[in-house]
């Protein structure tokens, strides 16, 4: 009888820390998808083995540590204590190898993580049916990166990364020095099917991309104008078809006017990193620095003593 009962107790203990585990893993799932842009699915597994790991060794091996302290014997607690550590790093290695371990998730809106914040707030906090009223909110949380639209091109503050995404792909022209962690930034934004690189040479793939040996017209709306990537050419071809011009380097001069909008390296320079929305025949620019906007902890716009007929392009919708 008495080992029933521990066989009981024991199956309770597992089922109640499985739930807890579900419970508070799906309450920060979104919280996770909107920093990492991912989810983990083996997420209850991980925490039945790691948190009685954290709970029973780790805490409280760093607790002895303390009392220790002050006699220079921290050690004989800190070294388990590590062993510990080492053993939670081991579970969550090892469930994060599993196949489909993770899924990419579209970006979700700051809007839409304070909605996720709020319905969830609102469900856990009222005891009547009031609580109800938090489910469309969360529902309409969930599908916030579906009723948005991500940017058709972003361009790193040094533009040493320029990304365009064209259809399911998204195209990456890379300089020497290029961040990786805006790059992987960058790929959970988008969550692309494919990753590729702006050819070198001369490509062309119907109604998306056709490249030259120093210019690229880049379609990333059917209907909108295309975008331009120069590559140093000195006479593009493409300034009365494009919207916007995109250069890693100083592109000033390179069009006579009527000139589409440019967003270079002094553009990132004074305005930091830019995000771009072709619609029709318009092209939207956002930039870091109108995002920020004109607050006291936002630095002054760096001056230049470049003289120039050419205005630097303002951070607002360009046509």
């Amino acid at each position: 009888m008495s080992g029933r009962s521990w066989r009981h107790r024991f199956a309770l203990h597992l089922v109640a820390l499985a739930l807890t585990s579900a419970l508070a893993g799906t309450a920060s799932a979104p919280f996770a998808a909107y920093h990492f842009g991912r989810i983990q699915v083996y997420f209850i597994v991980a925490n039945m083995v790691a948190v009685p790991l954290a709970a029973l060794w780790v805490m409280p091996a760093g607790l002895v540590a303390l009392l220790f302290l002050p006699f220079g014997l921290d050690w004989l607690a800190f070294v388990p204590m590590g062993w510990g550590a080492a053993a939670i790093l081991t579970v969550a290695r090892t469930t994060a190898s599993w196949p489909a371990a993770t899924f990419d998730v579209p970006h979700m809106p700051l809007w839409g993580l304070t909605l996720t914040a709020l319905g969830v707030a609102w469900v856990g906090l009222w005891r009547t049916r009031v609580r109800l009223a938090g489910v469309p909110i969360l529902v309409l949380a969930l599908i916030s990166p579906w009723l948005i639209r991500p940017a058709d091109v972003l361009v790193s503050a040094d533009a040493r990364l320029i990304g365009v995404r064209v259809q399911d792909a998204v195209y990456l022209q890379t300089v020497a020095g290029a961040s990786k962690f805006t790059r992987d930034a960058w790929l959970q934004y988008w969550a692309p099917g494919a990753v590729l690189p702006i050819p070198e040479g001369t490509e062309r793939v119907d109604g998306a991309i056709a490249c030259q040996a120093e210019e690229c017209l880049l379609w990333p709306e059917p209907k909108a104008r295309p975008l331009m990537l120069v590559r140093g050419a000195s006479h593009p071809d493409g300034c009365g078809e494009a919207s916007v011009m995109v250069s890693a380097e100083p592109a000033r001069g390179l069009c006579q006017r009527p000139s589409p909008a440019l967003v270079d390296r002094f553009t990132g320079w004074r305005y930091g990193a830019a995000a771009i929305w072709l619609d029709g025949a318009h092209a939207h620019i956002l930039t870091n620095r109108t995002y920020r906007g004109a607050r006291p902890w936002v630095p002054p716009l760096p001056t230049s003593r470049e003289r120039t007929t050419r205005p630097v392009l303002p951070p607002a919708a360009a046509e």
